[in-house]
């Protein structure tokens, strides 16, 4: 276990040290995104194999179960340990930056620490379904509502907040998408040739007895054609 711990340790410090200094050429939303899920995938992998009872003092279970507590430690040092922390500080305003910093890091932290022993004694696999969970509930809140703030000002980052969600913008573009997909599809399916015909919309379209007549004398068995004198005109709605 010492060991373990040292060797942790020393991976959390190395991985950090790049994380941090390349924290502003990330984007904060695809780096809590992608750790979120290796996070949640992560802890509910472990809860798998602990439910299965497929982990043991011997065999290929226990190590499955090292290598992602692992990875679970290190992707939460580059993505959530970083991020999360930049993001948290950006989004609030500043009369409440430092106190809700304050609640948000240091009382999770807390409660984290406090809760896992014991939800780890009463229940081997019940931790990591918690955790995994709750983790990749917070991915699909992140998704859905979670504006980028990289390079942007303290001001657009609170403007950016006031505009509609993603999941608003995402419902909108697939009702105008469907909408031209439908009048494209009724439009296509009117009849061809028709002279004079109204349109759902109330407007009509008019061919003036001109064309009609020019395209009629067109087919003269005589072959000399069919002067019209004034201008042709087709009266019809663009769209």
């Amino acid at each position: 276990s010492f060991l373990a711990s040292g060797v942790s340790a020393i991976l959390m410090l190395l991985i950090s040290s790049p994380a941090i200094l390349f924290a502003d050429r990330w984007d904060r939303r695809t780096s809590v995104i992608s750790g979120g899920v290796i996070l949640s995938g992560c802890m509910l992998l472990i809860g798998c194999l602990y439910v299965t009872d497929s982990v043991h003092a011997y065999g290929s279970g226990r190590w499955v179960v090292v290598v992602s507590i692992f990875a679970f430690a290190l992707t939460y040092c580059v993505t959530w340990a970083v991020a999360g922390k930049i993001y948290a500080s950006e989004i609030q305003p500043n009369n409440t930056r430092a106190a809700a910093n304050s609640l948000a890091q240091g009382f999770t932290n807390w409660l984290v620490a406090i809760t896992t022993p014991i939800f780890l004694a009463n229940s081997s696999f019940g931790a990591y379904f918690l955790f995994g969970f709750l983790s990749l509930g917070t991915v699909a809140v992140m998704a859905l509502y979670m504006p980028e703030t990289r390079g942007r000002s303290l001001e657009s980052i609170q403007e950016a907040f006031h505009k509609p969600p993603i999941i608003t913008n995402l419902a909108g573009h697939v009702r105008r998408l469907f909408g031209l997909t439908v009048a494209g599809a009724r439009s296509g399916s009117g009849r061809e040739g028709p002279t004079s015909g109204q349109r759902e919309d109330g407007e009509t379209i008019e061919m003036s007895g001109a064309v009609r007549a020019a395209s009629e004398g067109s087919g003269n068995s005589s072959g000399t054609g069919m002067a019209v004198s004034g201008p042709l005109r087709i009266e019809a709605m663009v769209v």
